[in-house]
């Protein structure tokens, strides 16, 4: 995983000095580690987007056609506040 250095810290390992905004690849027990000492580092999300499937884009537009129905069905229903009708007296 990718993790961005926030505090300038010394890997006990390699002994490479790592520098505040330098990114590193790190496994999960790495990070885990290196949290336990102190708040040294932060994840990064990865950006890269795995690539899609044909069959990934048809559920996307069929789940797109069925929101596209329940916002039509959803305009069709009147809209309740929640609050009593006033009786008149």
């Amino acid at each position: 995983m990718k993790v961005k250095v926030r505090t300038e810290f010394k890997d006990k390992h390699t002994g490479k000095l790592h520098k505040a905004g330098d990114e590193l690849e790190m496994n999960i027990d790495r990070i885990n580690e290196v949290l336990k000492v102190g708040n040294f580092i932060e994840l990064v999300a990865d950006t890269a987007e795995p690539k899609k499937s044909k069959a990934d884009e048809k559920e996307q537009a069929e789940d797109a056609d069925t929101e596209a129905d329940q916002k039509v069905a959803a305009e069709d229903t009147p809209k309740t506040t929640g609050r009593r009708k006033r009786t008149s007296k």
